[in-house]
């Protein structure tokens, strides 16, 4: 017995551990099939009857939905205002036609859909379009609605060309308004029996529908007679021939139907049979597949390696180390084929970003937030940038009006693309007068337009409003447009930019038709009086958007205490001031509410008490709108994109926070952070953080320019910090990465 022992250990190790493995699964093979045989009988009858609940239950639920579905397709205005009418219009006919075809889309289930007007005699059928009751196919359809109009919302068994279908008719009355049109859904027996019934899936179980006249409605592969089941008992057997069935049924609530399971016994025994010789089977090919893997287990273990560290070495060979003394191993061959692949793919994404359009927009981007102006970008711009910073220059903002409801009324991408639509109509407009122009997305609700060009003393005024008026006729929405004097390009554009932002809220003292300039804010901002409290304006603010309106009207009967004790004229100027404030912090809200301008708002009251009233009003209105956006959100994988976006576009911006990402989405700083953290799995600190270092990295590595620069350019606010963040990110000072990674 020994002789027939190989003399080599792996080989004898193979031969014990392989008379184990078969006692063992052969043992376990046995009792297996053993178990398997007793349980198998005692639970296919709740198998059954499970199955016959939740495919009952589940059938209903799609039907009432159906229901409902056919409710809302004949609720639809367009529809309604075809069926209901007593007239050919072709362009309700097409409306109409468009709009079922819009719900056939959403809706597999349903082969087809008539559209019955009874007063004009038309039908529109969502395959083929619309049709006179004469030349109308499926006219056993229009005779039944006639002969018997429908009186509840039961589904019905039609047949229409040889195809059998399961019909609904809408409405389920016979009023003389809803009788003058109906809505057909003709729905596929097919698709219902696959993806329903599961009919198809399951060679022993017969799963039919029958009516109260024991007709097949849904279902039934075989040749079952339905005049042997009974319908007054939920669980039962029934004999034909020598053959026994076990039949479960479920009826329906709305629907004169019932649902039957039939599994015949003989089939449930010989599944078993084969199941067992099915289990012997799978443990032999277990038992044939651990000898092999205990034979094969080192050597198949690694050699998946040493196939990829053979490629590697081939397809990367210029980059391997050189060998030395030192033996290079397949890890090591495999670690450097793949830092050769990343650092490819970061050459690949420099060349991206070195793209003349990238370089400006990006520059564009920088000079606005920062407000320094750097004369190397100016060579990597290309003409038209070249000709715009050849001279002084104009700063204009165009600026969304109610961007409340434009920002519900469009999705995210869509205000990128009418966003982009502005900066093309007014650069149109802008050539048109003989001016050169680039555009700023700062991913906001306003457009920054950059000016030069044109003649001495012609500021772009006039054309600025007209790109206003064609704005607002191309694309359906209204601007603002505020323009700041001429600048020199090494001014301080972030300064510029800031002050002309803030003419544009000019509209809220007098909303008029013009372009707003600098001067027009002489006749409303002058100097502020000595007694007024910014500080106590700048708590309610925080309060406000914090969401606390009882200390929100603590303050506001502060501020008031104060005004009673003042002029009527120097009350007056406060109180503009205070709104002024207030529609500067939240005017994405309050533009939506109030037009015609602050003087016009403050002459609707009697009192003081009366304008406390309405400020404090407003306040709760803005509280609970933002608590009613959180609580119905339902777009926050678009939310958090237009965040990471956003981001994106203002990292150059040292005055990027979070409490300037929750203004400019009119949401609370907590609910912001919530959404992006549950869609990227990183807090939005730490995401802004992180992409600043990140932008520093690559600056340091595809440019030569100081650190300082860099640390400006990626939005750190002092050297100290970004040193310190840069240290504690890479582990080396920013010179040291520089050095690093450039040999």
């Amino acid at each position: 017995m020994l002789r027939l022992l190989p003399e080599k250990t792996y080989l004898r190790n193979f031969w014990n551990m392989g008379l184990l493995f078969t006692v063992i699964i052969l043992l376990f093979s046995y009792l297996l099939r053993q178990q398997y045989s007793r349980q198998a009988y005692e639970d296919i009858n709740q198998l059954m009857a499970t199955k016959t609940d939740s495919l009952s239950q589940g059938f209903e639920y799609q039907l009432d939905h159906l229901r409902s579905y056919a409710l809302n397709i004949y609720q639809d205005p367009e529809i309604t205002n075809w069926l209901m009418s007593d007239q050919n219009e072709p362009l309700s006919a097409a409306a109409a036609f468009k709009s079922v075809s819009k719900y056939m889309s959403l809706q597999s289930y349903i082969a087809s859909t008539y559209l019955v007007n009874r007063k004009t005699g038309q039908v529109i059928n969502s395959k083929d379009g619309i049709h006179t009751f004469a030349d109308f196919e499926d006219q056993a359809m229009l005779t039944r609605m006639s002969e018997r109009p429908p009186t509840m919302l039961r589904f019905f068994d039609h047949t229409m060309a040889g195809q059998s279908y399961l019909a609904l008719t809408v409405p389920s009355n016979r009023s003389p308004i809803a009788g003058q049109g109906y809505v057909v859904i003709l729905l596929d027996k097919g698709l219902l029996e696959k993806y329903l019934l599961q009919n198809l899936n399951d060679a022993t179980a017969s799963i039919r529908i029958v009516d109260g006249e024991r007709h097949v409605i849904l279902g039934g592969s075989d040749a079952f007679d339905t005049r042997l089941l009974q319908p007054d008992l939920k669980n039962h057997q029934v004999y034909l021939g020598d053959n026994v069935y076990l039949i479960h049924a479920h009826a329906f609530k709305v629907e004169d139907w019932t649902l039957y399971s039939t599994v015949k016994l003989k089939d449930i025994s010989k599944n078993i049979d084969r199941i067992e010789l099915e289990i012997l089977g799978m443990c032999l090919f277990l038992l044939l597949l651990l000898s092999a893997l205990t034979f094969w287990n080192s050597r198949r273990h690694f050699k998946p390696f040493s196939q990829l560290a053979s490629q590697m070495k081939k397809t990367v060979a210029s980059t391997m180390p050189a060998p030395g003394n030192k033996r290079i191993t397949e890890f090591a061959i495999i670690k450097s084929g793949l830092d050769h692949m990343v650092k490819s793919m970061e050459e690949m994404n420099n060349v991206i970003r070195n793209h003349q359009e990238v370089i400006k927009n990006e520059f564009m981007r920088q000079w606005v937030l920062q407000g320094t102006y750097n004369e190397a970008f100016l060579q990597t711009g290309g003409l038209r940038l070249q000709a715009l910073l050849s001279s002084d220059i104009y700063l204009a903002i165009m600026r969304i009006n109610r961007f409340q409801a434009f920002s519900e009324r469009y999705s995210y991408a869509s205000r990128k693309l009418l966003l982009y639509a502005m900066g093309n109509i007014a650069g149109e407009v802008l050539a048109k007068h003989g001016f050169i122009s680039e555009t700023v997305d700062l991913g906001s609700d306003h457009l920054v337009v950059m000016i030069g060009g044109g003649g001495q003393g012609v500021t772009p005024a006039q054309a600025l409003y007209e790109a206003r008026q064609e704005i607002g006729n191309w694309l359906q929405f209204q601007v603002t447009v505020a323009l700041s004097g001429r600048t020199a390009v090494q001014s301080n554009i972030r300064a510029v930019y800031d002050r002309t932002c803030d003419l544009t809220l000019l509209r809220f003292f007098n909303e008029q038709d013009k372009v707003y300039a600098e001067e027009d804010l002489g006749p409303y901002w002058s100097e502020p009086k000595p007694d007024f409290d910014e500080k106590l304006v700048q708590e309610l603010i925080q309060s406000v958007r914090k969401s606390h309106k009882e200390k929100a009207r603590e303050q506001l009967d502060k501020l008031f205490a104060r005004l009673q004790t003042l002029t009527y004229a120097e009350c007056q100027f406060q109180l503009k001031l205070l709104l002024f404030y207030m529609f500067k912090a939240f005017n994405k809200v309050m533009a939506d509410q109030e037009t015609g301008g602050a003087d016009l708002l403050l002459q609707k009251f009697d009192t003081l008490m009366d304008v406390k009233d309405w400020i404090y009003s407003q306040c709760v209105t803005i509280i609970d709108s933002v608590a009613l956006k959180h609580s119905t959100s339902n777009r926050k994988e678009e939310l958090a994109s237009e965040i990471f976006d956003y981001v994106k576009q203002r990292l150059h911006d040292p005055m990027l926070t979070l409490e300037s990402i929750a203004d400019y989405l009119v949401l609370s700083v907590s609910y912001v952070r919530l959404v992006f953290k549950e869609t990227y799995l990183v807090t939005l600190s730490d995401f802004i953080h992180q992409e600043r270092l990140e932008q520093a990295k690559k600056l340091l590595l595809s440019t030569d320019l100081p650190v300082l620069d860099i640390a400006e350019r990626s939005g750190f606010q002092s050297k100290t910090t970004f040193f310190t963040s840069f240290k504690k990110y890479t582990g080396l000072t920013p010179n040291q990465y520089r050095e690093q990674n450039s040999e």
